[in-house]
C-alpha cells in the first residue's frame, strides 16, 4: 500500500496525464488557428475580384492566387459559406466574378420555380439555387472548384490539397493540348 502512494509511483502517471493534456491543448489550439485562417480567407474571397471589370474567364493573377490559396484549407461547406456570403452582398457566388447574382422574377414568396419548362429536362428548381450565380457558366466554374476540395477539416488532413484548378484554366490546358 505504501508503494502505491509513494511520490515516485504517481509521478509517472502524472507525467502521462500532463503529456496527454498538453497534446489535447495543442490540438485544440491548432484547430482554432485553422478555423480562424479559414474565416479570414472567406472574408478575403468575399471581396474578390479586386477589379469590378474583371472577367471570370481570365481573372487577374493576384485574384486567382488569393482565391486558390483560400481553397487549400476549405471543405465544401466552407465554399458554400463563401457563396452564401457573396449572395448576401448581391454578388455572384463564384469568387472571381464581379457581376451580381441572378434575381429570378416571380413573387418574393416563391420558394421553387420552373427550370426548363418542357421536354425531358423539365425541372422544378429551388429559387435560391438559381439565384446563387450570375450565369450557368459561373455555376459550372464554382462547382468545378467545389468538387476538388477536401472533405476533412484542414486540421485533420495529413497532406494539403494539391493544386486547385479553375475550370477555365483546365479548358485552356485542354485546348493547348489539342493544338499540340
Amino acid at each position: 500500500f505504501e508503494m502505491a502512494t509513494s511520490p515516485g509511483h504517481n509521478s509517472g502517471a502524472n507525467d502521462r496525464y500532463r503529456s496527454t493534456a498538453m497534446k489535447h491543448a495543442y490540438n485544440l489550439e491548432h484547430q482554432k488557428s485553422m478555423r480562424n485562417n479559414v474565416l479570414d480567407l472567406i472574408v478575403d474571397i468575399i471581396d474578390l475580384p479586386s477589379n469590378p471589370d474583371s472577367d471570370p474567364v481570365h481573372p487577374l493573377a493576384s485574384d486567382a492566387a488569393l482565391f486558390k490559396r483560400g481553397l487549400h484549407l476549405f471543405q465544401p461547406s466552407d465554399f458554400d459559406d463563401v457563396v452564401l456570403e457573396r449572395n448576401i452582398y448581391d454578388k455572384c457566388g463564384y469568387g472571381l466574378c464581379p457581376r451580381p447574382n441572378l434575381k429570378v422574377g416571380g413573387s418574393s414568396q416563391s420558394r421553387i420555380i420552373w427550370g426548363k419548362r418542357s421536354g425531358p429536362a423539365f425541372t422544378i428548381v429551388p429559387k435560391a439555387d438559381l439565384e446563387k450565380w450570375c450565369s450557368k457558366e459561373c455555376e459550372e466554374r464554382a462547382l468545378f472548384v467545389r468538387i476538388q476540395l477536401g472533405k476533412e477539416p484542414a486540421w485533420l488532413r495529413e497532406e494539403p490539397i494539391g493544386d486547385i484548378k479553375l475550370l477555365d484554366e483546365s479548358r485552356q490546358g485542354n485546348i493547348a493540348a489539342d493544338l499540340a
